[in-house]
């Protein structure tokens, strides 16, 4: 089934179709040549796995030919057009939840922002990447639990205050020019620039390396027009070496990735907490269309010949527009970035929630509605976890079968009747 969606960016709509159900199979990923248990494979993963190393750069070129022999594609240099839309998408809608609620009258007890950039205090990476990834997600567990102590920014001095716990975060790895790892993260709270130097030098020398008083650094963000261009901006950019930094598309565009890119990070080049990975642009699908209506009045078309014919955009600053549509359309995107927020701060009781009602339902209450089922003369699959529904039944009365579906995962099939 064909739907039409408008999904309102940060400086933009866009109007495009799309198909309500997706399907594939799963395990036909099992059959990809790079998933194939091969000796090629196992020396891939070898190399993978491998966490001490003499030199980053010779490693990298070593990891870069067995991948090219083994998966017969090239090494991913940058980021996708994929991932870098869902890291733009996730970090502004993260950030415009947190400042739609702040209120510069509370201070440090409610969520802010802070952009961290934590580096490695060497010219030589002597550790695989995937280690020092694996040691960032420890540092970031242990920054939840220690206290953000606030700084009195009169006295420039700490107090006995502090800030609000760590929740949710979004970080990416990126190389420098001589190949070694650093990492720009973006947190949900006021962090002491102290507190996160110490935890993260305490992390640096677990990985063998020397405690470093510029290791960390906090990016001033208070006066920024706009905080979601700046930090999208360092969790999208492309890898350039610096000599070709300034050059524009077209020139760089008859050059080979390998020259003009720095050595790529081999591992997970990005990552955020559970609740952040789940946000999204709001949309609006079919007739709810005519909500945002005023919205797109406000802004001017976009014409290219590179857009597809199911695709039609419209530009501009969302929220400048917004303050000449109605109370009513501002009202609706208000309590769309509180809901947001509420989501991101309520997800782990959600889930908690979630798996206390899975428990609830164990394999004795599937037995005895499995045997409900049957004095209904309702067939089912278990292996499948089919339901085949008699033509004029109404199921979604039947709380039974709603447990099925919503706890179980069963897919409902209505019977066909071929009766004249």
């Amino acid at each position: 089934m064909v739907e039409s969606v408008a999904k309102v960016k940060k400086r933009s709509i866009v109007y495009y179709t799309r198909f309500s159900r997706k399907k594939y199979n799963e395990k036909s990923l099992n059959n990809l040549k790079q998933n194939l248990k091969t000796d090629e494979n196992k020396m891939l993963q070898k190399l993978r796995n491998q966490s001490e190393i003499e030199c980053i750069n010779s490693y990298v070129s070593t990891y870069k030919m067995a991948y090219e022999q083994t998966t017969q594609k090239p090494l991913k240099t940058k980021l996708s057009k994929q991932q870098a839309s869902k890291i733009s998408e996730i970090t502004n809608v993260f950030i415009q939840s947190l400042l739609s609620q702040f209120k510069p009258q509370s201070g440090f007890n409610q969520r802010s922002v802070t952009f961290a950039l934590l580096t490695l205090p060497t010219q030589n990476q002597h550790v695989s990447d995937k280690k020092v990834i694996s040691q960032l997600v420890k540092f970031i567990d242990d920054l939840k639990r220690v206290k953000n102590y606030i700084i009195c920014p009169v006295t420039k001095h700490q107090t006995k205050d502090h800030a609000l716990s760590i929740e949710n975060y979004i970080w990416r790895a990126e190389t420098t020019e001589n190949g070694v790892i650093h990492f720009h993260i973006l947190f949900d709270s006021f962090i002491n620039k102290n507190v996160l130097k110490r935890v993260w030098n305490n992390h640096l020398e677990k990985l063998g390396f020397e405690r470093s008083y510029n290791s960390a650094h906090i990016h001033s963000v208070k006066n920024l027009r706009d905080l979601g261009a700046y930090v999208t901006k360092y969790l999208t950019k492309e890898p350039l070496r610096d000599k070709y930094k300034h050059y524009t598309k077209d020139q760089l565009r008859n050059i080979p990735d390998s020259e003009k890119y720095r050595r790529p990070v081999i591992g997970k080049v990005w990552g955020c907490s559970k609740a952040v990975l789940k946000l999204k642009y709001i949309d609006f699908v079919e007739s709810d269309q005519a909500h945002i209506e005023e919205l797109r009045t406000q802004m001017k078309e976009y014409k290219s010949e590179k857009l597809p014919d199911f695709v039609s955009v419209y530009v501009g600053n969302v929220k400048e527009c917004l303050k000449k549509c109605s109370i009513k359309l501002q009202s609706m995107f208000k309590k769309w970035h509180q809901r947001q927020y509420e989501f991101l701060y309520n997800y782990k009781s959600m889930i908690m929630e979630k798996s206390d009602q899975i428990i609830t339902y164990g394999k004795k209450e599937l037995h005895n509605i499995y045997k409900l089922l049957e004095k209904r003369n309702i067939s089912y699959n278990p292996y499948k976890k089919v339901i085949i529904i008699p033509t004029d039944y109404d199921f979604e009365k039947d709380k039974d079968l709603m447990i099925l579906r919503n706890h179980f995962g069963y897919q409902f099939i209505r019977e066909l009747n071929f009766s004249s």
